[in-house]
């Protein structure tokens, strides 16, 4: 609904001359911009995309850079460039703006923030893994805006908001909790593995966070879990985890398609990076991943992250366990 509230506005606002260049009337383009924004911080928070540290401040700086320039053409020479960026700024909103001096500037600067968080957040998921679909639907409907000066323009902007929407994968979401308390689960795996563990409550959610740190066998470990209701957002790190892309991952998809491990675990997980560094890690690894569909491994010579992701159903401390210890098989000085 977010994303596509803007579109409906467009289409319901100049019918049927939607796709005849026709702009958008001038009593709906506050309304028309309002929606854009809301658009913009609704993605922004719901999609969440996770890139590498090195691209996410290489996206959010180019989309700031881009953001200030586009800023300050508008309100110190837009005069001058009105006949290029006004052209430009009409094919993106669907109409041509005023002069800076007709617009409270707190309207100028939201309309900025808007864009700065449609650019970061469609950059951030082209350069991650797990929403790149998404980004590539969301960068073509920013690129194509809401101008539809042509049909085709119009088609990329459906095709756009199709490959976002069928890249939005219920499944994913559902929450599959633990059988027992996670709290009691990390308790009994820091008694198992020796090492120290805390609860603590977050506030007035109601929710609790969970961790369990120290060292599995001589490599630093780290176990942490947000609780809130049936939700828990539980992750480990052993080792040194890199800053930059990590040597291979593997991420939850279920089907042949891409690189598949040779292991029982190719039905639920696909491999991105290097096949052959993923067998440093040996079947040990994969065999303790297979009760955790939704898991992400992310690996790196030096260390491992993983987060376990919506289906806890068959955690317990055993498996936590077995999941660390294999990690630090490969990780041990």
């Amino acid at each position: 609904f977010a994303l596509l509230s803007p579109v409906a506005l467009r289409i319901g606002s100049v019918p049927p001359d939607a796709l005849a260049s026709t702009w958008i009337p001038d009593g709906l383009r506050g309304v028309s911009l309002a929606l854009m924004l809301a658009s913009a911080v609704a993605v922004a928070a719901l999609l969440r995309p996770r890139p590498t540290r090195v691209a996410a401040v290489f996206v959010t700086g180019v989309a700031a850079v881009t953001v200030a320039t586009v800023y300050l053409a508008y309100a110190r020479q837009f005069g001058a460039v009105e006949d290029g960026l006004g052209g430009l700024a009409a094919s993106i909103l669907g109409f041509v703006p005023p002069y800076p001096e007709y617009l409270p500037r707190w309207v100028v600067i939201a309309a900025m923030i808007g864009g700065f968080l449609a650019m970061q957040t469609a950059g951030a998921a082209l350069a991650s893994i797990d929403a790149r679909d998404r980004g590539i639907g969301l960068a073509l409907m920013i690129v194509t805006g809401l101008g539809w000066s042509s049909p085709q323009l119009a088609l990329m902007s459906a095709l756009g908001a199709l490959l976002y929407i069928a890249d939005d994968d219920p499944r994913q979401l559902v929450i599959k909790p633990a059988k027992r308390p996670v709290e009691e689960i990390i308790e009994e795996l820091a008694a198992d593995l020796g090492v120290a563990a805390s609860t603590a409550a977050t506030g007035r959610d109601g929710g609790s966070i969970s961790a369990a740190r120290g060292n599995v066998d001589g490599t630093p470990f780290v176990l942490r879990a947000r609780v809130l209701g049936a939700a828990c957002e539980l992750s480990m790190r052993l080792g040194m985890p890199g800053r930059g892309k990590p040597e291979v991952s593997l991420y939850p998809e279920s089907g042949a398609a891409g690189p598949r491990p040779t292991h029982p675990l190719a039905a639920s997980h696909r491999v991105v990076g290097s096949t052959r560094a993923l067998e440093i890690w040996g079947d040990g690894l994969l065999d303790a991943l297979l009760p955790f569909s939704s898991a992400i491994a992310r690996l790196w010579p030096t260390g491992a992250e993983i987060e376990l992701g919506p289906d806890l159903s068959q955690l317990d401390a055993a498996r936590l366990a077995a999941l660390a210890r294999a990690l630090s098989r490969v990780l041990r000085p």
